[in-house]
């Protein structure tokens, strides 16, 4: 057997009859031979390209050409096994059977041998897999039955979650498909069908919305550094893929051997993780050489998952009775998500880090079997819980797809027994010093989008928001060593980062010869460095404390090992501040004006009640109004619903506006007693006047008589 694979035979599957009432193409089905046992396996059509893909290549000038070769779009299918619980098929039927087979705990991978015809087929078998679970398709009835127990607890019985994908293919990838566009793009789409099929479970589709080949030269360098060359990709993908490339997630199919000591994560610092819908880092790079297409599309899962929020597994994660899953540190044959990764996806969406993969494109092509119990809200129906046993557990939709007496909603953020919550309603936590909430505006089912602070608003001590995150070298340091943990002074950076070592860099691309030393100006980019570490932390295998003595001053930083693909928690993270209105990008001090640039001013705009959100609006402080905090009210932004009306802040509000009428009602009064006391006064002297003159009106006439 080939690399990977444990055994193999030779099969001829066999087409079936379509049942009764059931569409040629739409559900197909084929028996197969598998170690002398005949297997049925169920199949049912599905998309996950848009219509008219678009193709682009590059002509010797650089400039984009827009291809258009005739490539099938009806010949990928999903299924099942027949009569093996929990078993799951993802295969196309292009030119024979193309695909994986989960049957029991054994997987297959299936293709067509070379010759004349396609019937023979190549079956090569992976290793058991103890305890597999995974998404099953219908059965005869033509309802979906229930997840297997793992999957189900997981099962969202919400709207399909969509991931736009951008695949670029390097020159040398072109090369080995013969210098064929058609057959570049069809090994491509074979790969991404089964990546769209390891995600189903999720409730995620991929769909590929771009295809851009090489077919002249690499507009950028492709090394065996797999993290230089995600640089230089994403890179790339900001400057010139956005005005013609829609996407959410960008990947290089790069032809080319990785040196297994670099790390596929962007050097440095987060960038690359849970970016799925950040313009700024959404890149991937796989290796396209010398394995089964098979191997490459787990190579893509883990790159997607990577930027979908999920961290590799560690000893604790299981996929079933298996410990070896799909985001294991080591190569693995599983195709299984641990629940270790369920758990951070769940987590990334709850975040609302995915706010991207809520809608599905516009131009994808529609489900050709849009029915009532397929778990997806097709056109014309009003809700979809699923299979009957999951609609019996649904309080607001029923079997027929329509809502229950009674109910208003029956899914969404802002939906709970079936109506929509509250206006005012937290829909969305906020997650940090960086984000803001969301709340119900008291008749959407659904939350808000997902906004945060600007880039550039000021938070912790030292630190600046960026992409969502607060960016503090003091932050950092208590995330590595404790909370009593602070950044350490300048001349600690210094002296390490300017060494150009493992412990001190302004760049580590996986060689120790390649480590780039600091420039003074960048020294505070480099690795973190700490001071007053009270206790050592507990850290992963693969990080190493370290500790300087610099002007009496113990500075702690980490170290990085370069085998393992893992982030890398010791170096500062983009948007840290680094001097006098500078900010730390890719290891280099710039200018903050260069990436914070808005028309929306805390001070100015919001008159200092509140702060700027990411879509340049002010979220005012409790007991001020948007849109720009003013006027009295409960709070919040134009953006994220009507605020909150917490018991604290109705008590500011109803106090403030109190005190403002008690200060009105109290002036009033004070200038009524005023004018009173002023009257008062000028008629008490008018008096006196008229008295006064009295007196002396006697005086004149005793003088006139004598």
């Amino acid at each position: 057997p080939t690399w990977g694979y444990t055994a193999y035979e030779v099969v001829i599957p066999r087409k079936l009859g379509s049942r009764a009432g059931k569409a040629s193409q739409e559900e197909v089905s084929y028996s197969i031979d598998i170690q002398g046992v005949d297997y049925t396996i169920r199949l049912r059509q599905k998309d996950f390209v848009i219509q008219k893909i678009p193709i682009f290549t590059r002509n010797s000038q650089g400039e984009i050409v827009a291809e258009q070769p005739h490539v099938p779009a009806g010949c990928y299918y999903h299924g099942y096994v027949e009569g093996i619980p929990d078993s799951m098929v993802t295969v196309s039927t292009c030119s024979g059977l193309r695909g994986l087979l989960h049957v029991g705990n054994s997987s297959y991978s299936i293709e067509p041998l070379p010759g004349p015809t396609t019937r023979e087929h190549l079956l090569l078998q992976r290793e058991a897999v103890p305890g597999m679970v995974v998404y099953k398709m219908p059965n005869d009835d033509g309802l979906f039955p229930g997840p297997g127990r793992e999957t189900g607890q997981f099962q969202s019985k919400g709207q399909m979650q969509y991931l736009e994908l951008f695949v670029v293919v390097d020159k040398k990838g072109f090369d080995a498909f013969g210098k064929s566009i058609k057959n570049v793009a069809l090994e491509v789409i074979e790969i991404i069908n089964l990546v769209d099929g390891l995600f189903y479970s999720f409730n995620l589709r991929v769909l590929l919305t771009a295809l851009e080949v090489w077919t002249e030269k690499n507009p950028i360098s492709v090394t065996k550094n797999i993290t230089q060359v995600l640089h230089n990709f994403n890179l790339w993908r900001q400057r010139q893929s956005p005005t013609y490339a829609v996407h959410d997630v960008g990947c290089l199919f790069a032809s080319m051997d990785f040196d297994s000591g670099t790390r596929a994560l962007h050097p440095g610092n987060e960038s690359n993780f849970a970016s799925a819908c950040d313009r700024k880092h959404a890149s991937a790079v796989v290796s396209f050489a010398k394995r089964p297409y098979m191997d490459t599309a787990v190579c893509v899962t883990r790159a997607l998952g990577h930027a979908l929020g999920m961290r590799y597994d560690d000893r604790y994660c299981r996929c079933g009775n298996a410990s070896e899953c799909i985001m294991s540190t080591r190569g693995t044959v599983n195709r299984q998500f641990s629940n270790c990764s369920r758990k951070h996806y769940m987590d990334f969406i709850a975040s609302g880090l995915g706010f991207c993969l809520n809608k599905a494109p516009e131009s994808v092509i529609q489900f050709p079997l849009q029915r009532c119990g397929n778990g997806v809200l097709d056109a014309g129906e009003e809700c979809d819980c699923g299979s009957d046993a999951q609609c019996k557990l649904d309080l607001c939709c029923d079997n027929e797809c329509k809502k229950k007496a009674g109910a208003i909603c029956t899914s969404g953020g802002c939906c709970k027994n079936c109506k929509p919550l509250p206006e005012g309603e937290v829909c969305r936590e906020s997650t940090g010093l960086c984000d803001l909430p969301e709340y119900c505006n008291g008749t959407s089912a659904h939350c808000p989008a997902d906004v945060a602070k600007q880039d550039g608003t000021v938070c912790a001590e030292d630190g600046y928001c960026y992409s969502g995150k607060c960016r503090s070298r003091t932050l950092q340091c208590m995330s590595i060593f404790g909370k009593e943990a602070k950044s350490a002074p300048l001349t600690c950076f210094l002296e390490v980062n300017m060494k150009g070592d493992r412990f001190g860099n302004c760049w580590g691309d996986g060689a120790d010869v390649s480590y780039q030393k600091c420039k003074p100006e960048n020294v505070l980019c480099g690795r973190v460095q700490c001071m007053n570490v009270k206790h050592l932390p507990q850290v992963e295998d693969h990080v190493t404390l370290i500790q300087s003595l610099v002007d009496d001053i113990w500075c702690w930083g980490t170290d990085y090992h370069l085998g393992v693909d893992v982030l890398d928690v010791g170096a500062i993270k983009d948007g840290t501040h680094c001097g006098e209105k500078k900010i730390c990008i890719n290891q280099t001090c710039v200018p903050k004006e260069k990436y914070f640039t808005s028309h929306c001013s805390a001070e100015k705009t919001c008159r200092g009640r509140g702060v700027c959100n990411t879509r340049g609006n002010c979220h005012c402080d409790n007991g001020w109004a948007p849109p720009f905090c003013q006027f009295t009210g409960t709070g919040g932004s134009i953006d994220s619903g009507p605020t909150v009306v917490t018991k604290r802040g109705l008590f500011r509000f109803i106090t403030l506006s109190t005190i403002i009428i008690i200060v009105v009602l109290a002036l009033a009064a004070l200038v009524i007693v005023c004018m009173r006391k002023l009257r008062v006064t000028q008629a008490l002297n008018r008096l006196v006047r008229r008295f006064r003159a009295g007196e002396r009106a006697p005086g004149r006439d005793a003088k006139d008589q004598a």
